[in-house]
């Protein structure tokens, strides 16, 4: 069999696929030095499909953050800090999201609006008024 590089078979790529994640994996948590158990899928209001957030590293044999999808975030709370895995969602997830804030906040706007005009009409009714506001 010849060697020269025209006659020798063409290469292929092969991917490696691995199977995924169980509902929570170990991972290394920079931050505070340990491994710590995460949840391997983030879930949204906004889509169907679950994200996944962790890879699994063949050479070192274990699960490891995905940093395109997820971030170690300090979570504050009864003067203790905790780290946790944040996800980063893409801009379409974050834009619906926004998007329901905003649609809420109006809503909750128009309610508020509503009360104080039933309230004003009561109050003249009974030929009432509020209390000063201190």
């Amino acid at each position: 069999m010849s060697t020269h590089p025209e006659t020798l078979p063409a290469v292929q790529e092969v991917e490696i696929t691995y199977p995924p994640p169980p509902k929570t994996v170990e991972i290394w948590n920079p931050h505070e030095h340990k491994m710590v158990p995460v949840f391997a899928y983030a879930h949204s209001k906004d889509v169907d499909e679950p994200m996944q957030r962790v890879l699994w590293n063949p050479v070192q044999g274990r699960w490891e953050m995905d940093p395109e999808r997820a971030k170690w975030q300090k979570a504050r709370g009864n003067a203790k800090v905790a780290w946790t895995l944040s996800t980063i969602w893409p801009t379409e997830v974050m834009s619906k999201r926004e998007t329901r804030y905003k649609n809420r906040l109006e809503e909750t706007e128009h309610r508020l609006a509503e009360v104080e005009r039933q309230l004003k009409f009561l109050l003249d009714q009974f030929d009432l008024q509020l209390p000063p506001e201190e």
